[in-house]
């Protein structure tokens, strides 16, 4: 009877051990789910704001004719068999473009944008790519131009941004290797921006 007690009280102790780890570990997983999907917003949010900051024609003229392959819109380019226009940009670009750190790596002491203080080791790297496809012509009139949407010097342009985020395990240099690519996490998010070009695109 004592033997069986004890195996008892020891197959449940190990039961609540398990449990607890499983917790501890889903958690960890939504916590990269949900980091991962606000770094492919930030990538949205920074190229917007590059567009917004002046660079909106260089960054159409770049889509039109430059040579990026874009994931987004690949199929119609195999369909049509004319490059697609693409544009794409990474985040040191935006980083650069807006002369900022976008994420900040914890120290030992002092956490950092993707977790609390640790050494190389223990930290996440964060990443984006926002590949800008399907310049049109802005439906419909906003507010502050004129109505018919017409203007000499100016037109409003709808770009579709598809934003791509990564979370993934520190790796020395930039290099992903195989162990950091399975457990990182991937998020994807499509926005249409509207934004203000010179008449001659």
């Amino acid at each position: 009877m004592v033997v069986l007690v004890i195996t008892l009280l020891t197959a449940i102790g190990i039961f609540s051990a398990r449990a607890a780890s499983l917790v501890n570990v889903a958690s960890g997983y939504n916590r990269q789910a949900v980091q991962t999907q606000y770094i492919a917003e930030y990538g949205v949010r920074g190229v917007t704001t590059r567009m917004a900051r002046g660079e909106a024609d260089a960054i159409l003229s770049e889509m039109v004719g430059g040579v990026d392959t874009c994931e987004a819109n690949a199929k119609l380019a195999a369909l049509t068999g004319q490059r697609a226009s693409c544009y794409k940009l990474y985040m040191q670009e935006v980083s650069a473009a807006l002369e900022t750190p976008l994420l900040e790596l914890p120290t030992t002491t002092v956490p950092g944008s993707l977790g609390p203080p640790s050494d190389a080791d223990g930290q996440m790297l964060g990443n984006f790519v926002v590949e800008l496809t399907e310049q049109t012509k802005a439906p419909g009139a906003l507010a502050g131009f004129q109505v018919d949407g017409q203007n000499p010097s100016f037109q409003l342009v709808r770009l579709t941004l598809t934003a791509q985020g990564a979370v993934r395990p520190f790796t020395a240099g930039t290099a992903c290797d195989d162990g950091s690519s399975r457990a990182a996490g991937v998020a994807t998010m499509r926005s249409h921006v509207v934004t203000l070009v010179g008449a001659h695109h």
